[in-house]
């Protein structure tokens, strides 16, 4: 059984690559210290990781890279493409960096005990 399955690896991939658009190369309490217009339109913690995940719903809608899925299972790829953009909030980094070493420990993120390990 592969490790990720392929819905899973396309939302990494376009988390990874819409996770910073439009940053504005200050971080989100510089923002929330500064009452950047920003924060009155996303009013979290999470200003910006909020801001590219907008961004990203619009670029994806308007290049209708999800157009060919059926309905639920484009809500859920969306769902991941959000976990992966959100998840790159700072103040979540020791929570995630933590559940993912009780996941490798518990033997759960093993390659080697995959088949897919052998895939190359």
């Amino acid at each position: 059984r592969a490790v990720l399955r392929p819905a899973d690896r396309v939302a990494c991939l376009l988390a990874a690559l819409c996770h910073d658009l439009d940053h504005p190369g200050v971080n989100n309490e510089f923002l929330v210290k500064s009452a950047s217009p920003l924060t009155l339109e996303y009013p979290v913690p999470m200003v910006l990781e909020e801001h590219h995940w907008r961004l990203t719903k619009q670029v994806l809608a308007e290049a209708e890279v999800l157009r060919n899925l059926p309905k639920e299972e484009a809500e859920a790829l969306l769902e991941l493409i959000r976990s992966g953009i959100v998840s790159t909030y700072m103040g979540m980094h020791k929570a995630v960096v933590e559940g993912l070493r009780a996941r490798a420990e518990a033997g759960r993120l093993s390659r080697s005990q995959s088949p897919a390990a052998s895939d190359g």
